[in-house]
């Protein structure tokens, strides 16, 4: 169970996972996951207001490209992908999230916030309908 709450994915898929042996007890972090908490840990920490143009690029553009990427990479070159990358994509999805947040509580842009969550919410649930159509036709 403890192992479960660092690392979301089964056994066969810790490729996906960095694994750390910890007084002879195998843990596995998953690459992504670390880069979503780093990402949120970095954002706190590098915030500074900005225009919304500057917020806009950095929070879609940011974290939109490392992901493509990362999913590029794993159609054209490895299957099983890359843990920096993922990790990478990761990092740019947290700081994105944060910046959106402390962008939009400290310039009151409250609609700002809900619009990008919208607009990454039907984005994952485009990709998760894809997802789901692929596995139901293997």
């Amino acid at each position: 169970m403890f192992n479960y709450l660092l690392s979301h994915h089964a056994t066969g898929e810790h490729y996906r996972c960095y694994g750390l042996t910890i007084f002879s007890i195998r843990l596995h972090f998953c690459a992504r996951c670390l880069g979503i908490y780093l990402g949120i840990l970095g954002g706190y920490i590098t915030f500074e207001p900005t225009s919304k143009l500057t917020c806009i690029a950095r929070l879609i553009l940011g974290p939109l490209i490392l992901t493509a990427f990362d999913w590029l990479y794993c159609k054209a070159v490895s299957s099983k992908g890359n843990n920096l990358l993922r990790t990478l994509s990761g990092l740019g999805i947290g700081l994105s999230f944060v910046w959106a947040w402390l962008f939009s509580t400290t310039n009151n842009n409250w609609y700002f916030l809900a619009l990008l969550y919208l607009i990454y919410t039907i984005v994952f649930l485009v990709l998760l309908k894809g997802v789901l159509k692929n596995e139901q036709s293997n």
